[in-house]
């Protein structure tokens, strides 16, 4: 029984997520490299969370759920995060196997949005790239510096 028991929990081990750890700088150079345009915005989001998809452990297909949203806050300029944004925005939640995207409404965040056209859109994945629910000075302080030209290492410590 131990036997048994000691396999499926390797089995469940070997199916975990494994994610690299979430950096501004790395999500900057990756949207700065992108063909399509990123928006960097600080601020509110607002959405149904009824809306967000729910794991599904019958179903490990890859999947995408779009989202009517809002982000309301201040885009990043030359001058830092100075230009109003009030925009409706669509979130596309995607579930890799039992792991899904989430986010919160009513909460501060940094979000890296793609432009499609005069839309703009936020992946939200199981591993969190474009979206940054817990800020603080130095990731806002990280993302500035890049955008300014400054240093932008995602190995580099944040600065204090």
């Amino acid at each position: 029984m131990l036997i048994l028991a000691a396999g499926v929990l390797a089995a469940t081990e070997a199916a975990a997520l494994s994610c690299m750890r979430p950096d501004v700088r790395r999500s900057y150079a990756q949207a700065e490299a992108a063909q399509e345009r990123y928006s960097i915005v600080r601020g509110r989001l607002s959405f149904d969370t009824a809306q967000l998809p729910q794991p599904d452990l019958k179903n490990q297909r890859a999947r995408t759920v779009t989202i009517p949203g809002r982000l309301s806050g201040h885009g990043l300029t030359a001058q830092g995060f100075a230009a109003p944004f009030d925009r409706a925005i669509t979130l596309e939640v995607s579930c890799v196997g039992a792991w899904c995207g989430s986010a919160r409404p009513g909460r501060d965040v940094l979000a890296f949005l793609r432009r499609d056209g005069a839309e703009y859109a936020l992946e939200i994945g199981p591993c969190p790239f474009f979206l940054f629910p817990a800020l603080d000075t130095a990731q806002i302080a990280a993302v500035v510096a890049c955008h300014a030209g400054g240093p932008c290492d995602p190995d580099a410590p944040l600065p204090e």
